[in-house]
């Protein structure tokens, strides 16, 4: 049922200066709502900073685009830098430790002790070093997978600020 069949049928029901008068406090509530809405949403963006860098911008067409520039040299920089770390940790092997083993065996091997005791102390020395070089690996994992990670986010921002830069050019090139 539409609005106006409602009012209608409203109006023969009841006397029409009632009805009038609720349905002219509906109408009313619903436009006071429906400007209140209107005015928060007509704001005046000329006041905003984002409209006034876009502004400074436009006028320093030449400065933009030289910060732009720096912005793409300094990102460069970053990555070939973190791209050299990356490089380096994959290059690393894990360290021998052998030393660490025969330090292992040395202490757990006195001249007084049977040929068992000696084994398990020899058995010993070789679980505590194969732990030790479990745990030097892992961490040189996670020292390589945290370098690909920042060198990926370097990457991501190099080239982020060359598309700006790119994008910068044919505006530069058109407003002049």
């Amino acid at each position: 049922m539409s609005l106006l069949g409602a009012i209608w049928s409203l109006k023969r029901q009841f006397p029409f200066s009632t009805i009038t008068r609720s349905i002219l406090r509906i109408v009313e509530a619903a436009t006071d709502a429906l400007r209140s809405q209107y005015r928060r949403k007509h704001v005046d963006v000329r006041g905003d900073a984002v409209y006034a860098s876009i502004e400074n911008t436009r006028a320093n067409i030449s400065e933009a685009t030289c910060r732009l520039q720096e912005d793409v040299d300094r990102a460069r920089a970053q990555f070939e830098a973190d791209k050299a770390a990356a490089d380096e940790l994959k290059g690393q092997k894990a360290p021998s430790l052998y030393g660490m083993k025969q330090c292992f065996k040395i202490a757990g091997n006195p001249k007084g002790k049977t040929p068992f005791e000696r084994i398990l102390d020899a058995m010993f020395a070789q679980m505590m070093a194969e732990i030790m070089r479990q745990m030097v690996e892992e961490r040189q994992r996670q020292a390589r997978e945290e370098a690909e990670k920042h060198l990926y986010e370097r990457r991501k921002g190099m080239w982020g600020a060359e598309k700006c830069l790119k994008v910068a050019n044919p505006a530069q090139s058109t407003a002049r």
